[in-house]
């Protein structure tokens, strides 16, 4: 599973592609963030005619595949085309969680041979459930509403919590590892707006933090190949 190939490493991942320079979701920001990134972010919904695209937009649904190609929305099968070419993870993020939907994401990653490369975003714990329940090869990354409910997230076999970067305090911190005993989960950190060091800080003296998703995932890189950034103090986790 591509979680647990990049267990040992700090994760960039690029929220809808590079999406600071670029739309996101197209073509573009999608292409642009495979050299810096580990996992490319896609939020990913349906045409009017069942084919998986990658959007945000919530009126997708009513467009043709001609439309859709005609404002360059970008396939699921092109994304995992790419992704396939240049050896990187999806973290595919269903625009509902209906569980119609995320059948359809597990089975075309199942059909193109991608579940070893594949995680989900889970929105709630039923939803963290289904995804499991569908295709228990597929990792899933939590976007909980609240904290304390990743200690039920991980026994439903939910794989990477988040925080968003504010969330980061102390006891956050320890409701996202859902420590059991000397059992500890690393999680990563939601950081659309702000600058890598930024979040850093936030993180300083804190375990757990293993990853960054975030806009521009170039800056990220770089941070990571300064001196003295390359493993930030928030990122010294290491499973006991």
């Amino acid at each position: 599973m591509i979680l647990n190939d990049l267990k040992d490493r700090f994760v960039i991942v690029a929220r809808q592609g590079n999406s600071v320079d670029y739309a996101p979701n197209s073509m573009r920001a999608l292409a642009s963030a495979f050299p810096d990134a580990d996992m490319i972010h896609a939020t990913v919904t349906t045409l009017n005619n069942g084919v998986l695209v990658c959007s945000h937009e919530s009126k997708a649904n009513k467009l043709s595949l001609d439309e859709a190609d005609d404002i360059g929305m970008v396939r699921l099968l092109d994304l995992m085309n790419w992704a396939k070419e240049h050896d990187k993870g999806l973290l595919l993020d269903p625009q509902s969680t209906d569980v119609a939907l995320t059948q359809r994401i597990a089975g075309d990653a199942r059909f193109f041979h991608m579940e070893d490369r594949v995680a989900l975003v889970a929105r709630s714990l039923q939803h963290t459930k289904d995804i499991h329940d569908l295709n228990g090869n597929l990792g899933i990354v939590g976007v909980l509403r609240h904290p304390h409910q990743y200690a039920q997230f991980y026994k439903l076999g939910g794989d990477v919590a988040t925080l968003r970067e504010l969330e980061t305090t102390p006891g956050n911190v320890r409701l996202a590892e859902a420590a059991e005993g000397r059992n500890r989960h690393p999680f990563w950190v939601l950081a659309d707006e702000a600058t890598v060091q930024g979040v850093f800080n936030a993180c300083n003296g804190l375990t757990g933090a293993k990853g960054m998703i975030m806009r521009n995932p170039e800056t990220g890189r770089e941070a990571l190949r300064q001196k003295g950034v390359k493993l930030p103090a928030c990122a010294g986790f290491a499973p006991d």
